[in-house]
């Protein structure tokens, strides 16, 4: 920031990545996905299913503008078992938000009934009534799935290899959404990458980031300093109160330090043109920091704050 001092920083989003040359996108290519082995005639686990990871995919980016893109993609990560005509969610905004309300229904309902098997008599009856009250409201769609009688789950034969059965199928779908999830917002992240890289190239005068052959950037100016300063601090005071940017600004204070002091022991002063401080950190630190997204429903407002 000082004198001849060059400042270097790449991020690794997933893997390896340079901010000065971002390999393309993995777009083409679904996350890991797990295997869930099913029977030719286990159509209401398949509908259940189908139901689970709807919800569980609609619930990781609720109010994002690229919600319909997640959805038109999210058949490449269910198991080969579960593809098929039926398995394409709407990508309209009010196909959305039916698979969602439709999904949260089933697993409510199948909360409720692993609840019935494991609760006191008077606690089973209220859940039990629960239960009947929504089966009357939702009866098709309970039924699709195999959840309108909970019977089939708590006295009859097998009913705790059904419940068993049904909890795997839950529990792998929410990991494949999550999977989904994360591939989206890394690829929505080399995106952001590569148009900071544009904007650097293509008016190094306003980037923040100068680069090792820029002598007159202007972070060397007393002027950029303070506009440099004042970005810092309305950044860090934004997101200061949240836990999941602490390791980000942790490295950002520390990443400073050593501009301004160089550790002990290094030959090189501050001044030196030679004197390089490079920070290398996953993409994953702003990706996934469990920020709150912006009010435009913008889910990754934080890591484009970072990059600026």
């Amino acid at each position: 920031m000082t004198g001849g001092q060059t400042t270097r920083i790449r991020v690794l989003p997933g893997s390896a990545l340079s901010l000065t040359t971002p390999p393309p996108p993995p777009s083409s290519q679904p996350p890991l996905r797990e295997a869930i082995l099913m029977e030719p005639n286990d159509e209401c686990i398949r509908n259940f299913s189908r139901h689970c990871y709807s919800f569980y995919l609609s619930s990781l980016s609720p109010a994002s503008s690229n919600q319909s893109s997640l959805h038109d993609n999210d058949t490449h990560s269910l198991p080969s078992s579960l593809k098929n005509e039926e398995t394409v969610v709407a990508s309209t905004g009010d196909g959305l938000v039916q698979v969602t309300n439709d999904g949260k229904i089933i697993l409510e309902a199948f909360e409720r009934i692993c609840a019935i098997g494991n609760n006191q008599i008077t606690v089973q009856e209220v859940l039990q009534n629960e239960h009947d009250l929504c089966a009357k409201r939702h009866c098709d769609l309970l039924k699709e799935c195999g959840l309108l009688e909970t019977d089939r789950f708590t006295t009859l034969e097998n009913a705790a290899t059904l419940l068993q059965k049904y909890t795997a199928v839950r529990d792998a779908m929410r990991r494949n959404a999550h999977k989904q999830a994360m591939s989206h917002r890394q690829n929505l992240f080399f995106e952001l990458l590569s148009c900071a890289e544009q904007d650097c190239l293509t008016y190094p005068e306003k980037c923040a980031l100068p680069k090792a052959t820029t002598s007159n950037h202007t972070a060397t100016t007393v002027h950029g300093i303070k506009a440099i300063l004042s970005s810092l601090e309305k950044f860090v005071t934004k997101y200061q109160p949240k836990i999941g940017s602490h390791s980000f600004l942790a490295g950002l204070h520390k990443f400073i330090h050593l501009q301004l002091s160089p550790e002990y022991g290094n030959k090189l002063s501050n001044s030196d043109p030679s004197y390089v401080v490079q920070w290398t950190f996953r993409g994953s630190v702003l990706t996934e920091a469990c920020v709150p997204a912006a009010a435009d429903g913008d889910e990754l407002s934080y890591a484009r704050e970072a990059l600026k």
